[in-house]
């Protein structure tokens, strides 16, 4: 459901806010909206990472806006930036049913607060369910992101932004440790998404959007599943990381620092697949004389130019592709996303998974 109520949208301009933004007042067109002083320590943050962003003059961009303090302080922020260059915002906000009252709670303030910050508001409900066997936090991202590229290109926006953190990053990349990834995995979350996304407040700290949320007037609500144990992430973010960051405080930051390196590697291994439409064939004459490090890294990077990324994808799944090469005509590998690897006569083949085959 959108709500179709029009709003005059809210545009950066030139000269005059500037000296708002100086004066540390109240924003123009946002009545109770006290912007951050120009030289408060996120906001010089804010502007600095998004210099990195492809945000130019004229851009039109919807934040996604779940009502927590991370958004929250998303929205403080883009309203508190300098304005250059001129920015359209939109807000919208995912419903993914999943809590009840609480859902529809988080809707409702959502919706006040664009209401308050004179800005256009869009809300979508799910109107799907998770697949069987499917985790109920991937299907809630995929959904999210359909529905908020169904508004983007809704209301004709550039991007979409998200309130992802330093926070998310460190978790992102601790997780995917866990699981056995390559150089590329510790990359963690990327600052622009298929040219569309972009995550403007990766250099900052949760807790540093929720006080700019805070010292702008910007009311914020708790999502009661962040507490839910069940869910991986929620533990490592209760559990592991206040210990870690007890006796290592700059821990969080480094491993940011970790995610801005790039993979000096990359490119490194010959590109000795041949394609067949969505297949991937490997010479095992080629094979043969690479290590297995140099198999399984040519192995992750066929993975990705069929599926796009590698998520859902591990270590166990690259070391079972490895180990066709040594394997009987025959052998099979199911792997996620629809994928497999099979052994052939005289190769290694990355394909659609067969039908019947059971993961």
């Amino acid at each position: 459901m959108v709500d179709k109520s029009e709003r005059k949208p809210y545009y950066f301009s030139e000269g005059g806010v500037a000296q708002v933004v100086r004066a540390n007042g109240s924003y123009p067109l946002c009545p109770g909206f006290k912007s951050l002083h120009r030289h408060h320590p996120s906001l010089r943050k804010f502007r600095k990472w998004i210099k990195n962003l492809p945000i130019g003059d004229g851009c039109k961009i919807v934040l996604a806006y779940s009502g927590g303090g991370d958004s929250a302080g998303m929205a403080a922020l883009f309203l508190s930036a300098f304005p250059r260059p001129k920015v359209e915002l939109a807000l919208c906000h995912i419903n993914h049913k999943l809590r009840g009252k609480e859902s529809e709670r988080d809707e409702k303030m959502c919706s006040q607060i664009a209401k308050k910050l004179n800005l256009p508001f869009y809300s979508f409900k799910a109107n799907t369910k998770p697949k069987k066997g499917e985790s109920v936090e991937e299907w809630a991202r995929k959904e999210r992101y359909n529905l908020l590229e169904r508004c983007r290109k809704k209301i004709g926006f550039d991007f979409i932004a998200t309130a992802h953190t330093m926070d998310d990053q460190a978790e992102t990349i601790i997780l995917r440790i866990a699981r056995g990834t390559g150089i590329e995995g510790l990359k963690g979350i990327s600052k622009i998404l298929n040219n569309k996304i972009i995550r403007p407040c990766l250099s900052l700290r949760a807790f540093e959007l929720r006080n700019a949320a805070n010292e702008c007037g910007i009311e914020f609500v708790e999502d009661s599943s962040n507490k839910e144990t069940r869910f991986l992430r929620n533990k490592v973010r209760m559990n592991l990381m206040p210990v870690i960051e007890k006796e290592l405080p700059s821990f969080v930051e480094g491993l940011f620092n970790l995610s801005q390196i790039k993979d000096d590697s990359e490119g490194n291994y010959p590109s000795i697949a041949k394609r067949d439409g969505n297949s991937l064939y490997y010479p095992l004459r080629c094979l043969a004389v690479l290590s297995r490090k140099e198999a399984i890294d040519v192995f992750r990077a066929g993975v990705k130019a069929i599926n796009g990324d590698l998520r859902g994808f591990s270590k166990r799944h690259f070391e079972g592709i490895a180990n066709l090469i040594t394997a009987k005509k025959g052998a099979f590998v199911p792997l996620p996303k629809g994928l497999c690897a099979e052994r052939e006569d005289t190769s290694v083949c990355l394909k659609q998974k067969r039908i019947g085959a059971v993961r």
